[in-house]
């Protein structure tokens, strides 16, 4: 794994810091790839009874995917593939067999959204910022639809918005319920 998503066990607890505070840990292709490999450390050490994710700073989560990763772009199917590829990591994700944390600190973007949407817990601080541009663009953002938004029982945090707060084009803050 590289040195932007950084993979650490502590006991029981498998810990994946999104490692690029600079860039407000904006993902790049090799993060994704990273982030699949670290849900196959969860998924095969039968030691491990938790995964964590969180920001590297306090500055982000995950402020989406790094829009430097788009410049190799030609094609509208190149735009559909990326939506697809961000669509499978999610899901991989979701489907990791021990409970997935995102503690969200700061703001949590795009991708990130997803990321964090599709955790079993979210734990957000009052800093946390919460935002889909793509909804923004009237576009449908594969990873991170409305209604995995609504679907979410599990928010440890009384500063996390009300699910009504989550409409497209809307921002939303830990403040807000």
């Amino acid at each position: 794994m590289s040195d932007e998503l950084l993979v650490d066990r502590d006991g029981p607890v498998l810990r994946v810091t999104f490692n690029r505070p600079e860039q407000r840990n904006a993902l790049t292709w090799q993060m994704y790839t990273d982030l699949v490999a670290a849900c196959e450390v969860a998924d095969t050490d039968s030691d491990i009874r938790v995964m964590v994710l969180r920001g590297a700073g306090d500055v982000a989560f995950v402020a989406g995917t790094d829009i430097g990763q788009f410049a190799e772009f030609r094609t509208g199917e190149d735009g559909i593939a990326y939506e697809e590829k961000v669509g499978r990591v999610v899901g991989r994700l979701a489907s990791v067999r021990v409970p997935t944390v995102a503690a969200v600190s700061g703001f949590c973007v795009g991708a990130g959204l997803g990321v964090a949407a599709v955790c079993d817990i979210r734990v957000a601080t009052r800093s946390a910022r919460f935002r889909s541009p793509t909804c923004q663009a009237a576009a449908n953002p594969a990873p991170v639809r409305s209604t995995t938004l609504r679907s979410q029982r599990h928010c440890v945090t009384s500063a996390l918005p009300e699910p009504s707060a989550w409409r497209p084009g809307r921002r939303a803050t830990a403040r807000q319920r």
